[in-house]
């Protein structure tokens, strides 16, 4: 009788279904909770790193994307698109002034021949003309997917022709800035090219600035002679034009998001840029205004000369560094 008692005590103990089986106890049901719990806290970085790696792979095959546009039109036109190009056309006999961006030039090379058959060569690039039925500031304020990196955090919908894909001219040589620095430091070699240079792959050499006679020449892989393979040719700026320093966004004091000097279209002319800044030894993601910046984790993506994208630690030497970004210095760097 006792132990009848005893197996009839442990049953009341249990929660019944509504069928009358006998469910589980609250003991195990919050252990059941806690190992659910714990297989989550395992799971998530995990998750994490993979949507980090799908996003990664995203970005450099846009950025492959770009690289391979920019060889097609090489192939097309026998030159590379310039980083930068300003011309005077004479409209109704009055010379008007028209600033484009490396965009401009291989926009058909991007599948994007709707846009660059609506583009007009003879006005710059934010032309803003209200009575036609398109005009240049509508169609380089439109949104291009490929030049979005999937990392950046900001939608930046106000800002729909922003892009995280850039073109770096060179290096700043003044009093103080990343490279001079680094010199003094001996951290970096000089080594300038014939024309006392560190220039990148898309440099546009400028002859007679300002004067009436002023010529852009395009540059060309003959230029590169270091070779297009050992050369960065494309570089991250992600996140423009909110300003970001470190991986924290710049406010201004009324709590806005401050802005870079440029990047809100893909069109302007002026979104080119030198390298001047350096975080200790590090000349990337130090901050984003018109210089080399990423949200990928520990470095940031580069298109090479030859079409390949690397992705380069934050580690990386400064001297190592310059000889990939500079095209004509001397300094090949193998495999």
């Amino acid at each position: 009788m006792e132990r009848r008692w005893d197996m009839n005590r442990k049953r009341s103990l249990r929660f019944r279904t509504a069928s009358g089986s006998t469910g589980f106890t609250l003991v195990e049901l919050l252990v059941v909770i806690a190992i659910i719990g714990i297989l989550v806290a395992l799971l998530l970085p995990a998750i994490q790193a993979a949507r980090e790696a799908a996003r990664r792979a995203q970005c450099q095959s846009q950025m492959k994307q770009i690289c391979l546009a920019t060889l097609n039109y090489e192939n097309s036109q026998k030159k590379l698109p310039p980083a930068y190009y300003e011309s005077v056309t004479f409209v109704s006999g009055k010379g008007i002034t028209a600033q484009h961006s490396t965009y401009i030039y291989i926009l058909p090379y991007m599948e994007e021949q709707a846009l660059a058959d609506k583009y007009d060569f003879k006005f710059t690039w934010n032309n803003s003309q209200p009575a036609q039925a398109t005009d240049n500031k509508r169609v380089t304020a439109t949104r291009i997917s490929t030049l979005r990196c999937p990392n950046t955090i900001e939608a930046r919908d106000e800002y729909p022709g922003s892009f995280d894909y850039a073109v770096c001219a060179g290096f700043s040589t003044g009093a103080g800035d990343a490279l001079d620095t680094l010199i003094k430091q001996k951290l970096v070699q000089p080594r300038p090219n014939s024309h006392s240079r560190y220039d990148c792959v898309l440099y546009t050499t400028v002859l007679n600035p300002g004067a009436t006679n002023e010529e852009f020449i395009f540059p060309t892989i003959k230029k590169v002679t270091d070779g297009m393979s050992n050369s960065f040719m494309w570089f991250e700026d992600a996140g423009r034009p909110y300003s970001y320093k470190g991986r924290e966004p710049v406010l201004k004091t009324n709590g806005d998001h401050a802005l870079t000097s440029g990047g809100d279209s893909w069109g302007d002319y002026v979104n080119w840029y030198v390298i001047h800044n350096v975080c200790g030894t590090a000349m990337q993601n130090c901050n984003n205004n018109e210089e080399n910046y990423s949200f990928h984790n520990g470095g940031c993506m580069y298109g090479m000369g030859d079409g390949a994208v690397r992705f380069v630690s934050d580690d990386i030497s400064p001297e190592l560094y310059v000889s990939l970004a500079t095209r004509d210095s001397g300094d090949i760097v193998s495999e």
